[in-house]
């Protein structure tokens, strides 16, 4: 029995269920949660989501949002956690609390996933992990409604860039048909994701932009945000979600770079193309993520972080 079959088969036997996803959720990892919480729920089922509080906020219209939990009570049991887009279980919010849950089902599609699970899903070649969360959906035979298809396609079309990212293959746009067809609205959803943003958060990318450096050679770009930026501004480091995007465009660049001063790390994000690895990179650093997108927080000052990252770079684009 593969895994995909020994998961659907402990949640067709269990009846409540934690579902869950990395800390400081992006748009794949709040999506696929709610897809799952939601099909649970529909099959008769107590799908519990519990997330990271630093959700960012163009993803509040997403249905059932409103019953997303930050917390757990302590004498809460679950017959299983599921969690989604986690390489390791430190990524995990309330990591020490969700593994002494009795079944672990880790669903992932991070290369170096640390197969920290009982059961472990890990498909690398997927666009997002709401690809392996559609195939498990599928098995257990969730009729797919609206609900449930707007938090996939949310987090396929984030994870791919608005299907512009090197991880979009053919099976990504099949299953993104499927959502349509199931009601899903794509300039609704396009719109609501990235076209309706507060003035707060232009003038942190403002900020941002202004610190805009490039190395030498012109392949490698980066910015930078300090703590007092979001205070003056009134965001938070969950408003940068798609800065790093605008390093992409800029002509000849090889590696973008994001650095974030969040406390005493800094919370770095790397892009790449012409076959940069640098889920390797930031592995260096402790981090990881894939091939061309990866991310590590790294104790020190900006400064710091900054000139040891950069060189690091430096050394796999020469």
């Amino acid at each position: 029995m593969d895994e995909l079959e020994a998961i659907a088969g402990v949640i067709r036997t269990g009846n409540k269920f934690l579902v869950t996803a990395h800390r400081n959720p992006d748009g794949d990892a709040i999506g696929s949660q709610l897809a799952l919480a939601l099909s649970l729920e529909s099959i008769g089922k107590k799908g519990t989501a519990l997330s990271d509080p630093m959700i960012p906020k163009n993803y509040f219209f997403l249905p059932g949002m409103q019953s997303v939990r930050t917390k757990l009570e302590p004498d809460e049991t679950f017959d299983a956690a599921i969690a989604l887009e986690c390489p390791d279980d430190s990524r995990i919010p309330m990591s020490e609390r969700v593994m002494k849950v009795p079944l672990i089902i880790n669903i992932d599609h991070h290369q170096e996933n640390t197969a920290f699970g009982h059961l472990n899903l890990v498909v690398p070649e997927a666009s997002a992990v709401a690809e392996p969360v559609f195939e498990l959906i599928r098995l257990l035979g969730v009729k797919l409604n609206l609900e449930i298809a707007v938090n996939l396609y949310m987090a396929i079309l984030t994870d791919t860039g608005g299907f512009s990212f090197s991880n979009t293959r053919a099976q990504t746009f099949n299953l993104a048909s499927e959502l349509v067809r199931a009601g899903v609205k794509p300039d609704e959803i396009n719109r609501k994701v990235y076209g309706e943003n507060p003035p707060s958060k232009y003038k942190l990318l403002g900020r941002a932009l202004n610190t805009f450096s490039l190395s030498d050679d012109g392949k490698i770009a980066w910015i930078s945000l300090k703590e007092n930026d979001f205070s003056k501004t009134g965001t938070g480091p969950e408003d940068t979600d798609g800065f790093i995007n605008h390093l992409q465009t800029v002509k000849g660049v090889v590696v973008a770079l994001f650095f974030r001063e969040i406390g005493k790390k800094i919370k770095v994000s790397f892009r790449s193309r012409e076959n940069v690895d640098v889920n390797r990179i930031a592995g260096v650093f402790g981090g990881g993520g894939h091939i061309f997108a990866a991310g590590c927080s790294v104790h020190g000052t900006l400064e710091e972080v900054r000139e040891k990252v950069i060189n690091e770079v430096k050394k796999a684009v020469s």
